[in-house]
């Protein structure tokens, strides 16, 4: 379908002399929450092109893709948009590109497109100021978590547009994805960022695709302001989750004037180095859900063996790799692989930043201790699914860059689940990725007086309250709300931590927003 639009749009502009081109034409197609194609033409040339164009767009959504929603442009400031259906979302919402220069720095060279979906105010006339969404990872793609905020954030939605953008190299912002995914059951025990030749064969083809060093936080801001200014917003409200927040302090050190209220869930301080605490934060993690467990009367009456039953699966995995028969999801036929303690201890981690995995893993490891591993392996593979929607490349870009180069030689520490596994898969990778150890900008730590609310979740073992707590230290203007039974994941606080973030930005005003119902979030129940 995309290539067969793209091949369209290309034969309408080669068909029309640049000399007749002038006002725009625009059309999308969207399928299952996806931006298949966007194809714009300019007009002033004949209604039958035109013509032409519009009935091969309905008749390629009406064949190739039921259920496709296509119209005309609306504009909010320059850019362009067409009202599109998002799975998962009830009204239509706004889908566009804006398309910028690779190299933001420079100004010059290739131009790639970002894409947009905007949930537009349900008073349009108010396009003054907006709330922009900065997602996690890095690597995640904001407008796949569109239906979240469609919902979670609808209160926002009411006076102001929420405006998600796949942050360059993620979504439909010219992507980076480390290929081949998994092809046998065994793929998804494995990490790709030790596999020298698959890391090696992905730099390389992206290395003709790409300008590597143009995908870090530094040219994301560039892209948030080009974007701000082109759609003409005067002010934004800044929501971000986990790296999110990296780039939201960027963007407020860079364009203080233009924020008017910041929103940071799961903290990371401008000065954290990742995975350098990775090991350390997730043991943290781990030790306050098994005191929970041996201190809590219903998971000490179900699990009282929890801790010694987790260190003896992860021992023996060490030591001898288990073998589990499971459905490959990628064939759909029965296969064998081996599972490994790395590979568990990787996603324990998390497990550990959702609280409904959190509510399994003591089954789960009763289970495996038992000699069943199959249960836990099966999680293993949902779970490495999920991932799937990382941009792993991404990835590879803002941290081979941002973080592997200012490592520091780690003190020793005590014994932890995850040893030395992060910074080795890193190093991996990184030693591909940015052999030279070439350093990104990496935005100072300042002071800055931006109305800003931080959340975190005590049993986070990617951001823990800590970071939270360093980052209010440079914020005068900010309150610190932790989440005592909650994680990393919006898992556990919905029906109160999204309400206590939408009064705050539709207040502006930190002082006023009531907090008290974190007070009544309990612990997840074990299976």
């Amino acid at each position: 379908m995309e290539k067969i639009l793209s091949h369209l749009a290309e034969n309408m502009q080669k068909n029309c002399p640049e000399s007749i081109l002038a006002e725009k034409v625009y059309a999308s197609c969207i399928q299952e929450g996806r931006e298949i194609s966007i194809v714009a033409v300019t007009k002033k040339t004949s209604r039958r092109l035109i013509g032409l164009l519009w009935l091969c767009l309905l008749w390629l959504c009406l064949v190739f893709s039921p259920g496709v929603a296509c119209s005309q442009a609306i504009q909010i400031g320059s850019v362009d948009f067409a009202s599109c259906r998002i799975n998962g979302i009830k009204d239509s919402v706004l889908c566009g590109r804006l398309t910028v220069f690779e190299d933001n720095i420079a100004r010059k060279g290739r131009r790639i497109p970002l894409n947009i979906v905007v949930l537009p105010a349900a008073k349009p006339g108010n396009r003054k100021e907006a709330t922009f969404i900065l997602m996690g990872g890095p690597g995640q793609a904001a407008t796949d978590e569109a239906p979240f905020f469609a919902t979670a954030f609808q209160p926002i939605q009411a006076g102001q547009d929420i405006v998600l953008i796949d942050q360059r190299g993620t979504g439909n912002s010219h992507p980076l994805k480390l290929q081949p995914g998994p092809q046998a059951l065994q793929d998804f025990f494995t990490d790709g960022f030790l596999d020298d030749e698959r890391i090696r064969r992905n730099y390389e083809a992206f290395q003709r695709t790409h300008c590597l060093a143009c995908y870090t936080t530094r040219n994301f801001v560039i892209d948030l302001e080009d974007i701000r200014q082109a759609m003409g917003y005067e002010k934004i409200n800044l929501y971000g989750a986990s790296y999110g927040t990296r780039v939201a302090l960027a963007y407020m050190t860079e364009h203080p004037a233009t924020v008017r209220t910041a929103t940071f869930k799961g903290v990371v301080p401008a000065d954290l180095v990742i995975p350098e605490s990775f090991a350390h934060d997730s043991q943290r993690s781990l030790e306050l859900l098994l005191a929970h467990c041996e201190k809590d009367s219903l998971y000490k009456a179900r699990y009282p063996n929890f801790r010694k039953e987790l260190a003896a699966v992860l021992q023996r995995l060490e030591k001898t790799p288990a073998t589990v028969e499971l459905t490959n999801p990628a064939t759909g036929k029965m296969e064998q692989a081996r599972l490994g303690k790395d590979i568990v201890a990787f996603y324990l981690r998390l497990m550990l930043m959702v609280p409904a995995l959190q509510r399994q893993l003591p089954a789960l490891v009763r289970q495996a201790h038992e000699g069943n591993y199959n249960p836990l392996a099966q999680l293993i593979v949902a779970l490495r699914q999920s991932n799937a929607r990382l941009y792993d490349a991404l990835f590879l870009c803002v941290v081979c860059m941002e973080d592997y180069p200012y490592w520091k030689e780690a003190p020793a520490t005590d014994p932890t689940f995850l040893g030395d596994y992060w910074l080795n898969r890193i190093e991996n990778a990184c030693a591909v990725w940015n052999p030279g150890k070439r350093k990104a900008w990496r935005y100072p730590n300042t002071h800055i007086s931006i109305p800003t609310l931080l959340i975190s979740g005590q049993y986070d073992p990617a951001t823990p309250p800590v970071y939270g707590e360093q980052v209010k230290r440079l914020l005068p203007n900010s309150r610190h709300v932790v989440v005592e039974n909650a994680s990393h994941s919006f898992d556990n606080m919905r029906g109160c931590v999204e309400t206590i973030v939408c009064d705050f930005i539709r207040k502006g005003n930190l002082q006023s927003v009531d907090v008290s119902c974190v007070e009544n979030i309990a612990f997840p129940f074990p299976d």
